[in-house]
């Protein structure tokens, strides 16, 4: 479930959002309690896989959706979205 509510929350946010803000929100809009360190180390991961990138904002890490990397008009992009 926590990787549903992580690229819901990112791909709807495009300035991105913090570890804890996501944590938060997660708990907000969806009821669903998760540990701050367990929403950080998946976004970490997915940093690792190419699906976000973070960068400093003061002392928050800011997390965000990375763009697709293939053109919205390919054929690959209805099949991937279906």
């Amino acid at each position: 479930m926590l990787h549903f509510f992580i690229l819901d929350l990112l791909w709807d946010c495009p300035e991105g959002m913090s570890s804890g803000a996501v944590t938060d929100l997660i708990s907000h809009n969806y009821g669903v309690v998760f540990d701050t360190q367990t929403v950080r180390l998946k976004l970490k991961e997915y940093e690792s896989l190419g699906l976000l990138c973070s960068h400093k904002e003061g002392k928050n890490l800011i997390y965000q959706m990375l763009p697709p990397q293939f053109p919205h008009d390919s054929p690959l992009n209805d099949t991937l979205l279906t």
